[in-house]
């Protein structure tokens, strides 16, 4: 695998043996993930928001959100590979 820019860093590709067991774990076809992870149960994890400080000042600060497990694993499911990369 060549890098192509999508991941951090930049100039790093994914890793061909790290990839398939990620999707072992965390498959894609939701009708595989387990029901014990993946439901409606609340879940809280830390998260990116955008915050206005003032007018027009705007900071990006890690704060607390509140959803379900399923919401969680679908949000690692849509940024693991951001940090799935080895140097």
């Amino acid at each position: 695998m060549r890098p192509n820019g999508k991941f951090l860093p930049d100039f790093a590709a994914p890793c061909r043996l790290c990839l398939p067991k990620r999707e072992k774990v965390l498959p894609t076809d939701r009708s595989r993930r387990c029901p014990d992870e993946y439901n409606d149960k609340p879940a809280t994890w830390l998260k990116y928001k955008d915050i206005e400080l003032e007018k027009g000042k705007w900071t990006n600060k890690m704060t607390e959100h509140q959803g379900t497990r399923a919401e969680l694993i679908d949000e690692i499911m849509d940024k693991y590979q951001d940090w799935a990369f080895h140097r």
